[in-house]
């Protein structure tokens, strides 16, 4: 989709349609994370789609972007959202009890699982 998004497929340039990243804290944390990101893709994530960001709790994401050299200067790409409700299920945590062997039932949908499973997803760590 990104890259129809890109080549300016006339569908989503007038339609008013916007695709943005959607992530928690940590995601957006892990832009810190050498060699993980790239300062261009970052770039382009902000400036052509921006993010949304739900908020966690215990961690500060105003001091992030306060402090990550690209961040902060293009505050105006990302959304924080505050939770009215406390989720703490994060794809990180799935990731890591699947790779421990623990059960996820609960934490994600019976299809999610399904799907990792059906896939063999996230049996080694990254």
């Amino acid at each position: 989709m990104l890259c129809k998004l890109e080549k300016g497929d006339m569908y989503w340039r007038d339609s008013g349609i916007s695709c943005k990243l959607i992530c928690g804290s940590d995601l957006l944390q892990s832009f810190n994370t050498p060699n993980l990101w790239s300062d261009e893709h970052v770039i382009n994530i902000l400036d052509k789609h921006g993010v949304v960001c739900i908020k966690r709790k215990d961690f500060d994401v105003s001091h992030l972007m306060d402090n990550h050299p690209i961040l902060s200067t293009r505050k105006s790409g990302v959304i924080l959202v505050d939770s009215d409700v406390t989720n703490d299920v994060s794809s990180s945590l799935v990731r890591g009890l699947v790779q421990k062997g623990s059960s996820i039932k609960y934490l994600v949908p019976d299809e999610v699982i399904e799907y990792i499973q059906s896939n063999s997803l996230y049996l080694t760590p990254t």
